[in-house]
C-alpha cells in the first residue's frame, strides 16, 4: 500500500484528538492513537534525527494516556479535580507538539529526497503554523483560570484554532501519502 507508514500516523493523529467518554471511561484512549504514530514512524527509513523523537514522544504520551483512561475530564473551569491531572495535561500537549513538528520534518525531509521542494515548504509551512497557533492556545489556557468567564469567547477561538490546524496537518500526512511510493 502506498505510504501506509504516513496514513498510520494521520490516523493515529485522529484517534488522539477524537475524545468519547462515557462518564470517566475513555471509549477511544490516546494510547491507541500514540502507537499507531509510533509505528508508522518506526517504518520511515529516514535518517533524520526526528523519527527517533517521535516514536520516543508518542511511546511516552502513549503510557502517559493509559493513566487518563478512567480519569474524568475537566468541568471546563481549567481546575482538574485531580491536582496532577493539569501537569499531565500541559505535558501531553507539549509532546503532541514535538510529534507534529517532529512529523512535519520528517514530510519536508522526505519532499526535498525526492526534489519536491514545493511540498518541503508546505510541510515548514503547516509545521509553523501549527506551532504557532497549538503553542499560544496553550500559552492562553495557563491562564485562564485566572481569567473571569467574558474571556470564553477567545477561549473557544482559540481551541477552534487548533483543531482545525490539526486536521489540516492530518489531511497533509494523508496527502503525504499518496504523493510517494512506500519507503522500502
Amino acid at each position: 500500500m502506498m505510504g501506509r507508514e504516513w496514513k498510520q500516523m494521520a490516523w493515529g493523529l485522529l484517534l488522539v484528538i477524537i475524545d468519547i467518554r462515557i462518564v470517566v471511561f475513555d471509549l477511544l484512549p490516546d494510547f491507541i492513537g500514540y502507537l499507531l504514530v509510533s509505528i508508522g514512524a518506526s517504518k520511515l527509513m529516514a535518517k533524520d534525527r526526528w523519527r527517533g523523537v517521535v516514536m520516543v514522544t508518542a511511546v511516552i504520551l502513549g503510557i502517559m494516556s493509559l493513566i487518563g483512561i478512567f480519569m474524568p475530564s475537566t468541568d471546563g473551569s481549567g481546575i482538574s479535580p485531580f491536582g496532577y491531572a493539569y501537569l499531565l495535561g500541559m505535558l501531553d500537549g507539549i509532546g503532541h507538539l514535538v510529534i507534529v513538528y517532529g512529523i512535519c520534518s520528517l514530510a519536508a525531509a522526505r519532499a526535498r529526497e525526492e526534489e519536491d521542494e514545493e511540498w518541503a515548504e508546505s510541510a515548514n509551512g503547516r509545521r509553523t503554523a501549527f506551532l504557532v497557533i497549538s503553542g499560544l492556545t496553550m500559552l492562553y489556557n495557563t491562564f485562564i483560570v485566572n481569567m473571569d468567564h467574558d474571556w470564553r469567547l477567545a477561549s473557544f477561538l482559540f481551541i477552534l484554532a487548533a483543531i482545525v490546524m490539526e486536521i489540516v496537518i492530518i489531511l497533509f500526512l494523508f496527502g503525504t501519502a499518496k504523493r510517494w511510493k512506500p519507503e522500502q
